[in-house]
């Protein structure tokens, strides 16, 4: 039978031989930059050591310092089609703080969305551009009642609303006739009446912190007229549902929307006036006063009131602005006795009202500067007679030339006495005649 082999003992564990320098020393590299091995190394085959002074370290020319290559900015890639370019309009729309007006789309865009149609499309291109352009205009639409437009100037989204109802108009002036195209036409007409009523809406939401106060005036002014602009286009569809309430309520809506604004004008101004110089002040008073005279009719009280806010205000805040004092003259239109004065309808439209006793002093005013324009120019004629005739007249004949006028007596006397003296003459005597 195998027997098992004996075991045999295990060696003990060599001591590794401690190199010259320690036992942390670090082994040297072999000339060459190998790495020596991680293996032990017997002592008969270990190279002898030989110290060598270590040379100074030589410093290397430093270069000069480059700064990094600046980042390129990439240009935004020109859209390629029609669903990139629709955004990318409805975008440069919102960019505008003026707004993209209808001349500047005609100029840029347009042909910009002619050049991507297809070759075969090219030869009729306003009928391949149809339902793009209602695409626009729906995408305008969308983007304003999104709240797009809520962080821009006021101008900006009512003009944005004006184009997108040129754009439709366009489209409803060429489909409305066409039978197939009815379902365009019905999109068209729900469209204007969307653009009108989100205009007004953009109006009463305006925020002055966001708009600037220099030119304010003139903008809301032309967003004003812009809104009304389109509530036109939108009754001439007929499908306006506000045409036929009584009053056209959308006209109120407007009216009270300017006189809201003034009130939030003048409390915005009192409230920063603290952090304006005073010429800034002066100048932003000027322009809240030239608010409430252009939009006198929409405010409450009218002139007056207006005027009495602008006073408020310039004693609120603390600085008095110079205006030159103006005569506003009345072009009276029309009269109407009333019972208790005389009502003025002027050409502006404007209607005043005067009572009994104050239409009274105007005529006792009119009918005063009548007689005092006599009575100067009846003076003027006595004193360049007295100058004429060189002699002083007496205080009693002054008084009854400027009481009762110069008489014809008094007339002839002063040309007798202007007329030169000349010889008598003495007529010959008559022949007798024969007989």
């Amino acid at each position: 039978m195998n027997q098992p082999l004996p075991r045999r003992n295990p060696l003990p564990n060599a001591k590794r031989p401690v190199a010259e320098g320690g036992p942390t020393a670090v082994p040297q590299q072999r000339a060459g930059g190998v790495r020596p091995s991680s293996k032990p190394v017997r002592p008969e085959m270990a190279a002898p050591t030989v110290k060598r002074p270590m040379a100074p370290p030589q410093k290397k020319p430093s270069s000069p310092i480059q700064p990094a290559p600046a980042e390129v900015e990439r240009k935004p890639q020109k859209p390629q089609s029609m669903d990139e370019l629709i955004p990318a309009m409805v975008r440069y729309a919102i960019k505008q703080s003026l707004g993209l007006g209808i001349s500047e789309f005609d100029e840029k865009l347009l042909p910009r969305m002619k050049e991507l149609l297809p070759a075969a499309l090219q030869g009729a291109p306003d009928e391949a551009l149809r339902e793009h352009l209602l695409t626009l205009a729906h995408s305008l639409f969308i983007a304003i009642v999104s709240g797009q437009f809520r962080e821009r100037p006021v101008l900006c989204g009512v003009r944005a609303a004006e184009l997108a109802a040129d754009l439709t108009e366009r489209v409803l002036g060429a489909v409305g006739e066409i039978e197939e195209e009815r379902l365009t036409a019905i999109r068209c007409r729900n469209v204007l009446v969307g653009l009108t009523l989100q205009a007004v809406r953009l109006l009463e939401t305006t925020n002055l912190e966001r708009e600037s106060l220099k030119g304010f005036t003139d903008n809301y002014e032309r967003a004003v007229i812009i809104a009304y602009g389109l509530k036109t286009q939108a009754e001439a569809t007929s499908t306006a549902p506000w045409s036929g309430m009584k009053d056209n309520p959308l006209d109120k809506r407007i009216g009270a929307t300017i006189n809201t604004m003034s009130n939030v004008f003048g409390d915005y101004i009192a409230k920063h006036s603290q952090d304006l110089s005073e010429e800034v002040n002066q100048s932003v008073l000027a322009e809240f006063d030239g608010f409430m005279e252009r939009f006198a009719p929409y405010i409450d009280g009218g002139h007056s009131a207006g005027a009495e806010k602008s006073r408020a205000l310039q004693k609120s805040v603390g600085t008095e602005v110079k205006r030159s004092e103006k005569v506003e003259p009345l072009e009276i239109k029309e009269l109407r006795t009333r019972p208790a004065g005389v009502e003025i309808k002027l050409a502006d439209g404007r209607t005043l009202f005067v009572s009994h006793d104050d239409a009274r002093r105007i005529g006792k005013a009119a009918d005063g500067e009548v007689d005092d324009t006599g009575k100067r120019n009846r003076a003027e004629l006595e004193a360049r007679a007295a100058e004429g005739d060189g002699a002083p007249k007496s205080q009693g004949s002054i008084e009854r030339g400027i009481d009762k006028g110069p008489s014809r007596k008094h007339d002839r006397e002063i040309i007798e006495q202007r007329k030169p003296q000349q010889p008598a003459v003495k007529m010959p005597a008559q022949r007798p005649r024969p007989r």
